[in-house]
């Protein structure tokens, strides 16, 4: 594929696209210039392991002159989207299509509205672990896994993409709709990420410790109930088979937990705070989201 794609956010998801996609299109990772040495360290950690590279774009907006194919696939953390997308606002008509990656509830509409109905837009939500290790290298837990979305407008973007995804020898699945997309992510991201990181353990301890699991059923059910409210219908995946799939990756630390060791931000905040938002609109009571929110926060505190 010739298809320029240009990478904002080139944090452990951006890389890991980075070595997955990068034999398969023409790659670029939009940068300040102020964050090039920190990224050029990263691109030589992924030569290292052997991958090819991308060349990294000293600015944050990209070239003059775009191909009329070109993406652009944001891939920052949702609670900097906005500022990072800001410098970009004025070219986005520019891109063919532009790829959501972060996880986030809403963040589809937010984005919408920000670069306006002109330009297609594709929600990709992965749900394997990037992280990096001590060392910088890029960790990946578990099969490449994408859930894609878009507006029925979209479709022949959504499909593109899609086959994109497929050249990596992902799994994919095409979700109903954008929302429900993002709120299947949202359930597992505010269960599994929140409390392994709150107790500052693998995932597998919500499988082997019952006191642990008892906050994950009630938080899940919680979840889900808010989710009805806004006519989204979480019953599947099951507990059995939420708790099955954690047990593939019963040895992983989770993204939030790591980005906690890092001392940096985490996007669980971002979406227990989106839940219990949603929940206090309709009058309904989470009290174990609300106090899962509310040790998430003492937990960031002490960053």
């Amino acid at each position: 594929m010739n298809t320029p794609l240009y990478l904002l956010g080139p944090g452990a998801l951006g890389m890991g696209l980075v070595r997955h996609l990068n034999n398969f299109v023409h790659l670029h990772l939009l940068v300040k210039p102020t964050h090039r040495e920190h990224i050029s360290v990263l691109i030589k950690q992924l030569a290292k392991q052997g991958h090819t590279t991308a060349p990294v774009v000293e600015t944050s907006l990209p070239p003059k002159r775009l191909c009329a194919t070109s993406q652009l696939w944001l891939c920052c953390k949702a609670y900097d989207l906005q500022a990072a997308l800001k410098p970009m606002l004025g070219r986005i008509s520019e891109f063919d299509c532009v790829v959501l990656c972060c996880n986030g509830l809403g963040v589809y509409q937010e984005v919408a509205e920000l670069i306006g109905s002109g330009t297609p837009l594709v929600r990709v939500l992965c749900s394997t672990g990037f992280a990096f290790d001590p060392s910088g290298n890029v960790v990946q837990s578990g099969h490449l896994k994408f859930s894609i979305s878009s507006a029925a407008k979209h479709q022949k973007q959504l499909h593109a993409i899609g086959d994109l995804l497929s050249l990596t020898g992902a799994d994919l699945t095409f979700e109903k709709t954008v929302a429900l997309a993002e709120w299947r992510k949202a359930l597992a991201n505010a269960v599994v990420n929140s409390l392994c990181t709150i107790e500052n353990v693998k995932n597998g301890e919500l499988l082997t410790n019952s006191g642990l699991k008892q906050q994950a059923i009630l938080l899940l059910d919680e979840i889900r109930a808010v989710a009805r409210c806004e006519h989204f219908d979480l019953t599947s995946p099951t507990n059995e088979a939420f708790f099955s799939g954690i047990a593939n990756h019963a040895e992983n630390l989770n993204s939030t937990l790591l980005d906690v060791r890092r001392g940096s931000r985490t996007e669980t905040l971002y979406i227990l705070e989106r839940i219990v938002h949603i929940a206090d609109s309709y009058g309904l009571a989470v009290p174990t989201a609300r106090h899962t929110l509310e040790r998430i926060k003492q937990v960031e505190a002490r960053i």
